[in-house]
């Protein structure tokens, strides 16, 4: 819609082509005076703002409501009613990943927790039912059942999940000092003899090219050994960093987990290639992400409501709301592909493998590079 005063002159000041009417039939810009009037200028801001808002809406109810209509759509050509695909993608995901950031709990210590206080309870009688029994056997069992949760303890407070806790005598504390320096190395993927990355380093050079580690083998070990030497009793800090990362890391694993579930629903669909290709697949698990991303906004916002007024009305709305995902899924590809319901139920379910076998080993790569990488 153009505003402003329409020229007289018929060639198109972003172009230069031949204009033939209001708008030049090249780049689409409106033949008007450069000069704009205030009234032209705030009648193109609330046009370009409640055109925008009636797309961006009408995309989004017929996106939740209607499953696979856009994606049906956009393949027919109707495609000016809606946001692009690819820009709602972006949009979408952007502020999904940022929400899901905010919202993500922090990593918490042991201090003060139901699972620390349990363990020292139990102490508390065990020590008790020791000294209370007059039996020296029956009283070493109870001093070996004493000296396993010591070591739970000791393993939490070398984590740095929790402060040093102090019924842990010092004798005990010396005993478990060995088993200590096992549990600090919380990674591992290499030779348990070595603590740092110079020892594990000098060991291999040490050894003859045919018994050295490959390289994969060489790289896992050495950042493996970087990390214990960096979070060392510091668990609770590298819980922080790795959740950190890969929070951060997540839009780059749906991004390659995309194309992967395009190709799946290539796969199931490969008879009809000439109908839906590579792109028409894409199209369609665009709008599925999209979807999902917004569902998953819907479960935040449950679970926030659920917190803040303990009904358990939310709690509810988030398993239907969790249900009506997978039946989106399914009427997505009803609707998109036109077979019938036995054949989509089939390759439905065929689709829901293919997914979680993918999300799976993407998750594994990306939850490793975290670990290595922070």
């Amino acid at each position: 819609m153009a505003h402003g005063k329409f020229r007289h002159q018929t060639n198109c000041l972003n172009c230069g082509a031949e204009v033939q009417g209001p708008y030049c039939h090249l780049c689409g810009q409106p033949n008007t005076e450069p000069k704009e009037s205030l009234t032209a200028l705030l009648q193109h801001f609330v046009y370009d703002v409640t055109h925008f808002d009636s797309k961006f809406f009408s995309t989004i109810r017929n996106l939740l409501l209607r499953p696979g209509l856009l994606t049906r759509e956009y393949l027919r050509g109707r495609r000016m009613a809606y946001v692009n695909p690819v820009k709602m993608y972006i949009f979408t995901s952007a502020a999904f990943f940022l929400l899901t950031y905010i919202v993500a709990p922090a990593p918490k210590g042991l201090e003060n927790s139901k699972e620390l206080t349990e363990l020292l309870e139990k102490r508390n009688r065990l020590a008790t039912d020791q000294a209370r029994a007059a039996n020296m056997e029956v009283k070493r069992a109870y001093e070996d059942s004493i000296y396993q949760v010591d070591s739970l303890l000791i393993a939490i407070e070398a984590s740095g999940m929790a402060a040093k806790i102090e019924v842990v005598d010092s004798a005990t504390r010396m005993k478990l000092k060995p088993e200590l320096t096992d549990k600090q190395k919380f990674i591992n993927f290499g030779d348990n003899q070595f603590t740092t990355v110079d020892q594990y380093l000098k060991h291999q050079e040490a050894l003859p090219k045919a018994k050295r580690d490959g390289w994969l083998q060489k790289y896992l070990s050495t950042q493996s050994l970087r990390v214990n030497e960096k979070y060392k009793g510091r668990q609770k800090e590298f819980a922080a960093a790795f959740t950190d990362y890969f929070l951060h890391s997540l839009p780059k694993l749906m991004l390659i987990a995309l194309p992967l579930l395009a190709l799946v629903l290539y796969l199931l669909y490969f008879r009809h290639r000439q109908h839906f290709n590579f792109v028409a697949h894409s199209i369609n698990v665009l709008h599925l992400f999209i979807a999902i991303y917004l569902f998953i906004a819907i479960l935040y916002g449950l679970k926030a409501l659920g917190g803040l007024t303990h009904w358990a009305l939310f709690t509810w709305l988030g398993v239907a709301l969790n249900l009506y995902m997978f039946y989106y899924t399914y009427r997505c590809l009803r609707v998109v592909y036109q077979q019938k319901t036995g054949k989509t139920l089939l390759k439905f379910g065929l689709f829901l493998v293919g997914s979680f076998v993918i999300f799976m080993l993407l998750t594994g790569v990306f939850v490793i590079n975290a670990m290595l990488a922070i």
